[in-house]
């Protein structure tokens, strides 16, 4: 994590909480990227959003390589190498994030199948997500094209394979790679 941003982090606590908030740190420590971005979050004891993929999206022909969270900071790293103009209005309106990469049995090749999602703030907000990532998919792709557009659904095929990317209210989901179905 940058180095600034975590000294801003204890600094605040310091400020709020005296001395003892350094030892308080890592007796509890933060549960997300947001907390050290944003101490009041930590300070109240707001937590992440917790977001499960529904087992629909993992066919049993693939197989589980890796799965974890994706913190306000993955979504800022994320949106400025592509579309920097949109980090400061994006980021702080994530709410929560989960990725799961898998990979196809049986393709012979070891398709990679890539599942995130972000829960945002609002239904707006992962909309408006949602519009940054149309801009940011063609440029981390050599092969980009669409089969299907509306406010709320991004379909068509990458450098991977078939994507789909869509909201469902607060969350964006975004499935690369490997056979969607």
């Amino acid at each position: 994590f940058p180095y600034t941003a975590g000294l801003l982090f204890h600094d605040d606590l310091y400020r709020r909480r005296g001395r003892g908030s350094f030892d308080e740190a890592f007796v509890r420590p933060p549960s997300s990227t947001r907390h050290i971005l944003h101490p009041e979050t930590y300070v109240s004891n707001v937590e992440p959003v917790a977001m499960r993929f529904p087992m629909a999206l993992t066919p049993a022909r693939r197989k589980l390589l890796a799965e974890g969270t994706l913190g306000e900071m993955d979504l800022q790293v994320l949106l400025n190498q592509y579309t920097p103009e949109l980090v400061k209005p994006l980021a702080s309106q994530w709410r929560g994030g989960e990725f799961r990469l898998e990979e196809e049995k049986g393709s012979g090749n070891g398709r990679p199948v890539l599942t995130f999602g972000f829960t945002m703030e609002s239904p707006e907000a992962a909309r408006a997500l949602l519009a940054a990532y149309r801009k940011v998919l063609p440029l981390k792709w050599k092969q980009f094209e669409v089969t299907e557009s509306t406010a709320d659904r991004l379909k068509g095929r990458g450098d991977f394979g078939p994507f789909e990317t869509w909201i469902d209210g607060p969350v964006m989901v975004s499935i690369e790679g490997g056979q969607l179905k």
